[in-house]
């Protein structure tokens, strides 16, 4: 009877144990931190919502099991910046028909406007580019060409399969609606006497984190930044903008390699800190790196960024390997390292620019820094985008991005030590920083 218990006790505690192990390597696994940074909790992460703190405090319980060092004692980098509630912000479409009826339409599922502060409009529509004076022009794929900015048309009605959300909310003089095609059957279809459209969002400046984790080296003047954004655009009314591969596919990475690399670490310590920086803000126009790099370089001599955004889209095409203003040779060392690295790897690579993300933080501040994502995430050549619905879990290709880490995890082995820096200081120019910020950081939505 004696061994039977005692067989039966240890079967149990086997059980236990297999049971244990699976749940902590499914609690680390891309797909889990996918899944989470998605989920109906985290409400599209829009920075300084709930949502956005719920996923700030799952990448800092990763960075805990890890064992990652903390950054000024904790894995929170406080900042502040202006933020707007989901909640709180909505818009109004209501169509006034000639027949005497009325239709309010549904922002998020209907429509998605551009936000813009104190807008309300009451007025008609046009498709003539020629009748704009105080009417709302109403833009499908057949509009000629027309400078909407310099027109005397308040606002822009423009038809779309999907809806795509910005972050910015600007002060400005004329508003642009995307609508979908159900809406812009009945704006064609029936007598339209006049529309009203409302704009109520407002801005708070509130103070948010970046959250950072450090894998301690034998030289701590020294450090490689690995980064991703985990902020995405929230929601519109009752539609979610999820952001599965912008940017929890990024953070995803980021995590599993903060894992590998801090077991690899045990055998024996890299060279150099690695600093794992979860970063907040970027939809916002890079607010979150702005506020950490100064933070950082002040704790090393010499830093490099590598920076994950958008990877592991089914129809996202090429990897690319993105930076800012080549011209100066400042990342073209990194640049053609990971070129090569990747192309040894057979992972197809390509230079493309797709759009700015926060290794540009870096490169204004004289540090070597490139972003590798996919160069196809908005919708090129009929494919999904992100900043719609569309960008969920279900567009992600899980084996992509495990050959992604693959390739990152041996990159960094093999260049543990290395700076890929300039011997000679180089900067962006006042003038040219100046014209990627008003260009590239705050871009019209379209």
């Amino acid at each position: 009877m004696k061994k039977m218990v005692h067989f039966i006790h240890t079967i149990l505690i086997l059980t236990m144990m297999t049971s244990c192990a699976q749940q902590d390597k499914d609690l680390h696994t891309l797909e889990s931190s996918l899944t989470f940074l998605t989920s109906d909790e985290c409400m599209g992460r829009s920075t300084g919502t709930e949502g956005n703190q719920l996923a700030a405090s799952y990448i800092a319980d990763q960075y805990k099991t890890f064992e990652l060092d903390t950054y000024n004692d904790q894995y929170y980098h406080h900042y502040k910046q202006s933020t707007y509630d989901p909640a709180t912000a909505t818009q109004e479409l209501t169509v006034f028909y000639k027949d005497g009826t009325q239709k309010s339409y549904v922002y998020g599922l209907d429509f998605l406007g551009s936000m813009i502060e104190d807008t309300s409009v009451k007025t008609q529509i046009t498709t003539d580019i020629h009748d704009l004076d105080d009417k709302i022009i109403i833009v499908d794929e057949h509009t000629p060409a027309f400078n909407f900015r310099q027109s005397n048309a308040v606002g822009r009605f423009k038809k779309t399969d999907v809806l795509f959300k910005s972050n910015h909310v600007r002060s400005d003089d004329k508003f642009s609606v995307e609508i979908t095609n159900t809406l812009y059957d009945d704006l064609m279809s029936k007598d339209v006497d006049y529309v009203t459209y409302k704009d109520n969002v407002s801005t708070e400046e509130k103070e948010v984190n970046n959250v950072i984790g450090i894998l301690k080296g034998k030289d701590s003047t020294h450090a490689l930044v690995l980064s991703a954004h985990f902020d995405h655009v929230g929601f519109a009314g009752d539609t979610i903008f999820r952001g599965a591969i912008d940017n929890a596919s990024g953070v995803a990475i980021l995590l599993e390699l903060a894992e590998r690399l801090k077991k690899r670490s045990l055998e024996e310590p890299f060279d150099m800190d690695i600093v794992f920086a979860a970063l907040n803000g970027e939809e916002y126009g890079l607010m979150g790196s702005k506020a950490f790099v100064p933070s950082i370089k002040e704790h090393y001599h010499f830093l490099y960024n590598i920076n994950m955004d958008c990877i592991g889209k089914k129809d996202g095409g090429d990897l690319a390997v993105n930076s800012q203003r080549e011209e100066l040779l400042l990342n073209k060392k990194l640049q053609e390292a990971l070129f090569n690295h990747f192309s040894e790897s057979d992972i197809p690579v390509t230079d493309q620019f797709y759009g700015l993300s926060d290794h540009y933080s870096f490169n204004r501040m004289n540090v070597p820094g490139v972003t590798i994502g996919q160069g196809e995430v908005f919708g090129e050549n009929d494919t999904t985008s992100i900043h719609t619905p569309e960008d969920t879990v279900d567009i992600v290709d899980y084996d992509y991005m495990n050959r992604v880490v693959d390739v990152l995890y041996d990159f960094i082995i093999h260049h543990d030590g290395n700076m890929f820096r300039r011997h000679e200081d180089v900067s962006l120019s006042v003038t040219g920083a100046r014209w990627i910020e008003r260009n590239l950081l705050h871009p019209l939505t379209a």
